[in-house]
């Protein structure tokens, strides 16, 4: 059983990456509008990450895998934010978010790799996207009290 404590945390952690999730997931349908298709970054990564390289897997099966596994990624990233810095000053929680990000942004480089161009997301777009997840992993946890 989690202490009181570390389930508010993980509580908060959930709720900031739920805000994370929409908004970066929006900014992912953006770029996928800009590529073509809004389901392209999502498509993407359900085809990159899963084992859904088979012509027999319906694309709307893979697509939501690569929204679930976009969605489970960021969420991941915020309860770790939130158990390391959720009572932190503002002034600290600013710089722990950006590396937490930054670490988040090198694992993610590193699991997908130079594939990014092919999704539409690459290059700049992939620092933009992963701006919009610091910003709203800060503001995230604010949002997100402690206590409810």
């Amino acid at each position: 059983m989690l202490s009181r404590v570390l389930a508010e945390r993980y509580s908060a952690g959930v709720r900031a990456g739920l805000i994370s999730v929409a908004a970066t997931s929006g900014v992912l349908v953006a770029f996928g509008l800009g590529s073509g298709s809004v389901t392209r970054p999502f498509l993407f990564l359900g085809q990159h990450l899963g084992s859904y390289r088979d012509v027999t897997t319906p694309q709307t099966a893979v697509i939501l895998a690569g929204l679930l596994l976009h969605a489970a990624w960021i969420i991941a990233w915020c309860v770790a934010f939130s158990l390391v810095a959720l009572d932190a000053r503002p002034w600290t929680r600013i710089p722990l978010a950006l590396v937490t990000v930054a670490i988040a942004f090198l694992a993610s480089s590193r699991i997908i790799g130079s594939a990014l161009d092919y999704s539409g997301i690459g290059g700049a777009r992939w620092v933009l996207l992963h701006l919009v997840f610091a910003i709203t992993l800060y503001k995230g946890t604010r949002f997100a009290p402690v206590g409810y």
